[in-house]
């Protein structure tokens, strides 16, 4: 007789059978839950990039008046794009797409300082903003939105999990920048200029100062860009070397900061002289040389601190966009343009002077002051929070 098969055996093979169709279920679950979550933090990358260049585009538009930081991009609006929450809603919109591979990255927010709309108190949150410390004035905030299941499908079930009344996960971001007055810059000629020759417009044809000269007597009243009137009793007179670079070699930048001391030599002649021969193969007169046609940013000293034998110290009260344009050396041939008037008025004959025009001056790097006190020169920072 045959002996017939078990129905244990029967009942086992069924349980080895279900294990591995629930093995194999669970599997291809965790693989579409690990692809769904892959999907939605590259998504969240786009939008989040999305919402940082849309943010500092913005900020870089407002620190600069509104007048085409980003050249070319805020064309079409007819007046600045700052004072108008419409036409800077268009122009966030389409920075953050032009950042954005799939362009299907929306603006669902923009608020900020007057003129824009006010910002409502951020939800708690790990990709959330958090609120603008009450110190920065001037601030705008962008979220950014994107429907991953047009741009990143995202499957029914793990959308389910998400959100049970919609099968479409949104994955969003949010950036937010502020500007000011600039607190620190990057100085790549290391000259130092009074803040007494400041002026809003034309060109000017600054000398350095005679040598053991450094202090303009009497002082001077400044009114900055923000209508406020600052006094310097001694500032310095004219332009100086500033130590701590060295010579010659001032296509090297150093970052400097407001209500930093600095120390200048006496008389950029002689400094020039010092610096005659070259050293690794480029002299002072070269390296001057290699930055005109460019825009400079040179420290703007106040009063004195206090000055010594051979070399004098002052505070740095703010900053200056100079647009350099010419220069002329007592030994050597002028270099760049010549003044419309010539050297000869404004600059003598055994002295080193500069030739250029002030200007306004965006810093993208920088850190940004909130103290009232600093005189508004026209050089504004941008800064991205978090």
């Amino acid at each position: 007789m045959r002996k017939l098969w078990s129905t244990n055996q029967e009942s086992g093979a069924i349980a080895v059978m279900v294990a591995i169709i629930a093995s194999s279920s669970l599997l291809i679950g965790l693989f579409v839950m690990v692809s769904d979550v892959s999907t939605i933090y590259t998504e969240r990358r786009v939008v989040q990039n999305a919402a940082d260049s849309a943010v500092l585009a913005v900020a870089q538009e407002c620190a600069s008046n509104g007048l085409g930081a980003i050249q070319g991009a805020n064309s079409a609006f007819p007046s600045k794009l700052c004072s108008n929450q419409g036409y800077a809603f268009q122009f966030a919109t389409y920075y953050a797409n032009v950042n954005s591979p799939d362009q299907r990255t929306s603006v669902s927010e923009l608020c900020g300082s007057s003129p824009f709309n006010a910002c409502a108190s951020q939800p708690q949150g790990i990709f959330a903003c958090k609120n603008i410390p009450s110190q920065y004035t001037q601030f705008v905030r962008i979220s950014t939105r994107s429907n991953t299941t047009q741009d990143a499908p995202i499957s029914p079930i793990f959308s389910q999990l998400i959100n049970s009344n919609s099968n479409t996960v949104a994955v969003s971001g949010c950036a937010q920048a502020v500007w000011g007055n600039s607190g620190s810059a990057s100085i790549a000629l290391p000259f130092s200029l009074s803040i007494c020759d400041y002026q809003i417009s034309g060109s000017v044809v600054i000398d350095d100062f005679p040598s053991n000269q450094p202090i303009l007597t009497g002082g001077c009243n400044v009114t900055d860009l923000s209508g406020q009137s600052k006094s310097y009793a001694t500032p310095l007179n004219g332009f100086a070397l500033t130590t701590g670079f060295k010579c010659p070699s001032v296509t090297s930048s150093q970052t400097i900061s407001v209500g930093q001391t600095l120390t200048v030599q006496p008389s950029l002649t002689q400094i020039e002289k010092i610096c005659s021969i070259a050293v690794d193969g480029v002299d002072f007169y070269q390296a001057v040389g290699s930055l005109l046609g460019s825009t400079v940013y040179l420290p703007a000293v106040g009063n004195a601190d206090s000055n010594g034998q051979g070399s004098f110290t002052f505070k740095v009260a703010g900053f200056f966009a100079f647009d350099f344009l010419g220069a002329k050396f007592p030994s050597k041939t002028a270099i760049g343009q010549t003044p419309a008037a010539g050297w000869a008025s404004g600059c003598k004959s055994n002295r080193v002077c500069l030739y250029g025009t002030f200007n306004k001056g965006l810093i993208t790097d920088g850190s940004i002051t909130t103290d009232p006190l600093i005189t508004n020169t026209g050089i504004q920072a941008v800064q991205l929070l978090p």
